[in-house]
């Protein structure tokens, strides 16, 4: 047997123990003799083959106690975060990314976990960040995968049949028996930006939505339908022009509160209606927009934010992913909205 063989040898067989729990984290590896007499192989293979273990942090090394199990090895302390390729397909994605990405640095740090981030995902074969996705299965570096968009016909690429690994979803419906999706309680949210505005007195608010939104709030009714005006998150500057529009009506004709129905939208918003009203007569009025947990809270305008924690987004696919036992297809995990940030 070649060189390369036994080093390939050497890793399967230490991978294999730390991911059966054979080895814990903090027991140590017998010696590097007893790996040579084991494989019939060289101290310098025997090296070859454990120094990339240490890298990615399977094992963790030191002279004085020696080659060790690391205490939070990949199998069980790293977790993919698959962002796709594609042109952002749900409007409401754009700072949810963002938040997402704050809510990954901070259970880093709080759990001393790894989020693995493949960005510009693609189920090609030739994505760059497939290729390293394939790879890290293949050699076991990670625990669970979570799907932080989901572009239409993925559901059907042959990779998806070989994982066996945990996987979850973002999106709002079932796409593949393998993996369990997590939705927003939108409903539970915009119904608690509703009542916030009516327990604030506004009966006429002025709504600024996404066109995805449209045929929601039709259906309920909640606000007058010629204060409801949508405008997409990639040109958000055409929602300052529909806040002129609204608040240029003449007194007793013109909204008294507002709603800011997608997050990426709200900068353009308050910005307008400061301009144009003051700053003194739009803080007067009652305003909730959309956020993304966690999120500085936007500049200027005092607002009450109703949105989701992406940090307990996290943690419910972490538990799930963790957990001893799982059964698919198994119902959506649903994150309930929050104000101002809990």
């Amino acid at each position: 047997m070649n060189t390369e063989s036994k080093k390939q040898q050497i890793r399967d067989y230490v991978v294999e123990r730390i991911v059966s729990g054979i080895w814990k984290p903090g027991d140590r590896l017998p010696t590097r003799v007893e790996f040579e007499q084991q494989f019939s192989t060289t101290a310098m293979t025997v090296n070859a083959a454990l120094h990339p273990l240490v890298k990615e942090e399977f094992l963790e090394s030191s002279r004085k106690l020696g080659t060790r199990v690391h205490k939070m090895p990949p199998p069980f302390a790293h977790y993919a975060l698959l962002f796709t390729e594609t042109e952002v397909h749900s409007e409401t994605e754009l700072k949810m990314r963002t938040a997402i990405g704050s809510a990954a640095d901070m259970l880093e740090q709080e759990q001393s976990i790894t989020f693995r981030r493949y960005h510009a995902f693609s189920m090609h074969t030739d994505n760059p960040a497939f290729r390293q996705l394939e790879e890290d299965i293949r050699h076991r570096r990670m625990a669970g995968i979570i799907f932080v968009n989901w572009a239409y016909g993925m559901e059907q690429a042959p990779l998806l049949e070989k994982i066996t690994l945990p996987m979850l979803a973002i999106v709002s419906h079932e796409v593949h028996p393998k993996i369990r999706t997590i939705r927003y309680e939108l409903e539970q949210l915009y119904d608690a930006m509703f009542r916030h505005l009516r327990g604030n007195g506004s009966r006429r608010p002025a709504v600024i939505a996404i066109p995805g939104l449209k045929q929601f709030f039709q259906d309920r009714q909640w606000f007058p339908p010629e204060f409801i005006q949508y405008a997409t998150s990639k040109d958000a500057w055409t929602a300052g022009n529909l806040i002129r529009l609204l608040f240029s009506l003449p007194d007793g004709r013109q909204p008294d509160g507002l709603l800011v129905a997608d997050d990426n939208l709200v900068p353009s918003t308050l910005e307008a209606l400061t301009e144009l009203l003051g700053r003194d007569a739009a803080a007067r009025l009652p305003i909730a927009v959309h956020a993304n947990f966690p999120a500085p809270p936007p500049p200027g305008l005092p607002v009450s934010r109703f949105g989701f924690s992406q940090t307990d987004l996290l943690k419910q696919a972490l538990a799930w992913i963790n957990a001893p036992k799982r059964v698919l297809p198994a119902p959506p995990l649903w994150i309930p909205p929050m104000e101002n940030g809990g």
